[in-house]
């Protein structure tokens, strides 16, 4: 189903007018519904008539046939309910952690004041001989809600005074209360419980109660970008950063009850050190976060969908990024699989941009989704970055392109900004249809992949150091790991090996047998740790227990040396040592042990040993020959007692390629633009058009093809207008 999104829709109201003929353009194009959200006027919510308005378009919409979904928010992002849910509350707002920090020698008095983006002093403590990542020497001193003031101890010395500190406005140093959209606003803060069920009050419970038969009337809850803002991860307009984590009235005694230690003599570690120490501070701090944010947060958010008959999805900031998954969730894996449709955005306007980095957002909530057994994956596209000359000169082709390629990463549910841009309504009936059968063939099949890549979060955790100056405010080495698994992604991708991203959880929760790792419906029969440093010990054993039952781990870079607290350390390289693991790969574009530059013809070798070694433990047998070979990526499905295939061409020219199947010798090719499909005998060689895919169904029961079978003299050609079949000396289908 597409989904086309509209920000404003307004049946019903006066000066809506105009909507309906939107709703009669939805039908001819056949649009699989759309989004739409309480009139943001100015007394929004507060307005019955805005309510009234929107169950009668919800009704209106639902009875011509379309799906119907609830966009949350007044304006963007999710999670300030136009000023109502802090209103009179400020306690309700996001909080970051700042500090001021001082050198010095000697006993002296010493005052500070609060800053003036502060709220209040929350700890200070003087650190002797400097050693400010050592929480076990911090010597805690007294702070007054807006003052400190302290005598020094003998020798040297840093202080460390901490504020709880008012919020960033945005993600981006260019967002200031003048410039966002809908107006300025106080920030919610999703690590608090009553903060967010003040949230839920005052901006869904009134729809809830206002609209008669709301339970059941929309498929799904659009939230959109809600995160912690505790950083800056972009800037137009220059200007530094800030040093920050998210604070919550929750956060210490959290951390505590998980960690077993107070973390206030430890928060200079949040900022500093390199050290096995610092690092594993950091470690657990995220993992605070990231459980704050699944309790409180996402919890509530998914009981009040479920107890009003609505599926909980939308789509977080900046999901391709591991700094940000970090950074503004603690975990978003973990904290996204509460979502029934966990989504992501695709804001690229060309293939290009989109494979830069936004591809890995996509794969990494999909792969959320597949491990706790989600049967949908939204993408919302909204093409807004890239070359808008090349996107607005043939806006359908952009649009197919961009459909063609979320689908191979995971989504099958789309929701679209801007479909207007294409004009034809032939056109937009093509895209709709074309996208349609994609979703409907993945949907009702099973994702196979057999290779599962473990998700190197706790590694960027450790790394992460906010800083003020730079933008993004990010210590390098945390920037390092994204453009890593970028790289070993792409190897993968380009070698037609499909595969998902796990988790600790994941991990710890599935099942080993006969030499596979069972995650929900998935069997994994290789895992790839990408580079780690950091894995939990649980985890590292139960990988023991997979490779002994005849699975296998494949270490990419470095072997890990770090568990996630002091106490698994030393048993984590122990394990390492016992396990003497092969380790494989220096990757084109940055060494994932060093950051520096590798370049091609120093790797080559390398990463063809890894993917030949790799591909030798798939029972897959899918090979894909011929010079196009790396433009076409495929992921792996099951449907029935068969094996599926969805492949399409990843680059801006034709592909010709050659598709066989090791261990079976007949298939069907479909053809998702006319919804047409072909039987052909295995070897074939294929004709792809730049940005579009097909599917390959593999006749299981058609038994073995032969190294001397010979396919056909036929030549079967699938286009817009259909599949016609001729003689010839070989067998090429065209698409």
């Amino acid at each position: 189903m597409l989904a086309a999104m509209s920000s404003n829709v307004e049946l019903g109201n006066p000066r809506g007018a105009g909507a309906f003929a939107t709703l009669d353009q939805l039908l001819v194009n056949k649009a699989g519904g759309t989004v739409i959200n309480v009139a943001w006027t100015d007394r929004w919510i507060e307005d019955p008539g805005n309510i009234h308005n929107l169950g009668q378009a919800a009704r209106l919409l639902s009875s011509k046939g379309l799906r119907v979904w609830l966009y949350d928010e007044y304006f963007y992002p999710s999670g300030w309910a136009k000023g109502l849910a802090v209103q009179g509350q400020p306690e309700n707002q996001a909080r970051n952690l700042a500090f001021i920090t001082h050198k010095g020698s000697g006993a002296k008095q010493l005052s500070f004041r609060l800053p003036a983006d502060g709220i209040r002093f929350e700890y200070a403590a003087f650190y002797p001989n400097n050693r400010t990542t050592d929480g076990s020497r911090a010597v805690p001193v007294p702070v007054q809600e807006t003052s400190v003031a302290m005598q020094s101890p003998a020798g040297d010395w840093t202080l460390y005074v901490f504020y709880v500190q008012k919020h960033n406005v945005g993600h981006g140093h260019y967002h200031t209360y003048e410039k966002l959209p809908g107006g300025g606003r106080g920030y919610l803060n999703f690590l608090n419980r009553a903060a967010v069920a003040r949230y839920l009050e005052v901006t869904l419970q009134p729809l809830s109660t206002g609209i008669a038969g709301f339970n059941g009337m929309f498929d799904g809850l659009f939230i959109d970008e809600p995160s912690l803002m505790s950083f800056y991860s972009s800037t137009t307009e220059g200007g530094a950063g800030f040093s920050a984590v998210p604070y919550g009235s929750e956060l210490f005694p959290e951390f505590k009850k998980l960690h077993g230690y107070d973390l206030q003599p430890y928060l200079p570690c949040l900022f500093e050190g390199s050290d096995e120490g610092a690092r594993t501070v950091r470690i657990q701090f995220y993992r605070t976060i990231a459980s704050l944010m699944e309790r409180n947060f996402m919890g509530q958010f998914a009981n009040w969908c479920h107890t009003n008959g609505i599926r909980f999805s939308g789509h977080f900031l900046l999901e391709e990024f591991l700094t940000d998954q970090v950074g503004y969730y603690g975990d978003l894996m973990k904290v996204i699989a509460r979502m029934e449709y966990p989504g992501c955005d695709v804001l690229s306007r060309l293939p290009a941009t989109y494979l830069k980095d936004e591809y890995l957002g996509t794969r990494y909530v999909s792969s959320a989704a597949r491990g706790a057994g989600r049967d949908r994956v939204m993408v919302e596209i909204c093409p807004v970055r890239g070359d808008a000359d090349v996107f607005s000169r043939n806006p359908f082709d952009g649009y197919m392109a961009l459909m063609t390629h979320v689908f191979l990463h995971g989504a099958d549910h789309l929701n679209l900004y801007g479909h207007g841009r294409v004009e034809s309504e032939v056109d937009q009936q093509r895209m709709n249809s074309y996208s349609g059968r994609i979703a409907w063939l993945l949907r009702n099949s099973v994702h196979a992949a057999e290779v599962a890549v473990y998700n190197p979060i706790a590694d960027v955790q450790a790394a992460m150091r906010p800083r003020s100056d730079r933008l993004p405010s990010l210590d390098p080495e945390a920037s390092a790991k994204d453009s890593q698994v970028d790289a070993l992604a792409k190897v993968l991708l380009r070698n037609q090996v499909d595969f998902n991203f796990v988790t600790e959880d994941l991990v710890l929760g599935g099942t080993v047998s006969g030499g596979q790792l069972a995650i929900a419906a998935q069997k994994y029969r290789v895992i790839i740790l990408p580079g780690l440093r950091v894995i939990p010990l649980a985890v590292l054993q139960k990988l023991d227990a997979f490779q002994k039952s005849g699975g296998v781990v494949l270490y990419t870079a470095r072997t890990p040396d770090m568990g996630i607290a002091t106490a698994e350390h030393a048993a984590v390289r122990d394990l390492v040592q016992k396990l003497n693991p092969c380790v494989y790969l220096q990757i084109p574009g940055k060494s994932l042990t060093t950051g520096t530059k590798v370049t091609a013809s120093t790797t080559e070798d390398s990463v063809s040993k890894f993917v030949c070694d790799l591909k030798q433990h798939l029972k897959g047998s899918l090979v894909v020959g011929g010079p196009c070979a790396s433009a076409v990526f495929a992921s792996q499905f099951r449907r029935g007692d068969n094996q599926l295939y969805y492949l399409i061409n990843s680059t801006d020219a034709d592909a010709a390629f050659t598709c066989n199947h090791l261990a079976h010798g007949k298939g069907t090719l479909i053809n998702f633009e006319t919804g047409t499909s072909q039987d052909v005998t295995l070897p074939v060689n294929i004709q792809l058009p730049a940005h579009r895919g097909m599917a390959l169904l593999v006749d299981v029961a058609a038994g073995k093809a032969g190294a001397t079978v010979q396919p056909p003299p036929e030549v079967v050609r699938v286009s817009s207008d259909g599949i016609t079949a001729a003689k010839t000396s070989q067998l090429n289908i065209a698409f």
